[in-house]
């Protein structure tokens, strides 16, 4: 029998590209083909930051603006096949009345960059696999770190300090 999917407390409204580059690394050795496809991430350092800003628009009732950017240098840790550096915006709405005020823009954080960097996973993938060291797929990670019981992040829970930009650098080391 089939199943009804359940639609998720948190709607994708409106996705951009805010900046996108995929670039293979120049090295004198010779770079097999196809050779990304199978690389390991351990250790290479993956940068990100990550701007929220509740909408204020009456009709996105419960929306925010959250915006991901991904970098991979190559200055420090491991080297990556690519260096990479690509930021993606979206708007969500909450539409699950049960979620308290209190924690919806903490959701958004969350579940807003977990869908953006899917979004930015993907198409990494598609544009390397144009190149020839071939596809290379980001690491699978999630953003509960960004959760304001973590000391690491520093999320507002009020609505007066809901405008307020949220810029975090952080090197993941993956």
């Amino acid at each position: 029998y089939p199943f009804l999917m359940l639609h998720s407390s948190i709607q994708l409204r409106e996705i951009y590209c805010m900046a996108f580059s995929v670039v293979p690394n120049e090295s004198d050795e010779f770079i097999a083909p196809r050779s990304a496809a199978s690389f390991d991430f351990d250790g290479v350092m993956i940068q990100e930051m990550i701007k929220i800003t509740k909408l204020p628009h009456e009709e996105a009732l419960n929306s925010f603006g959250v915006i991901l950017r991904l970098i991979i240098d190559n200055k420090e840790g491991k080297k990556a096949p690519y260096s990479i550096d690509v930021a993606f915006a979206g708007n969500f709405q909450i539409v699950d009345s049960s979620i308290d005020d209190s924690k919806q823009e903490e959701f958004a954080l969350i579940n807003g960059c977990s869908m953006l960097y899917s979004v930015i996973r993907d198409q990494v993938m598609l544009i390397s696999s144009r190149f020839i060291p071939g596809p290379i797929i980001l690491p699978t990670v999630n953003f509960l770190d960004k959760k304001s019981n973590n000391e690491k992040v520093s999320v507002p829970t009020n609505s007066e300090d809901s405008s307020k930009e949220h810029k975090k650098q952080k090197n993941k080391k993956t």
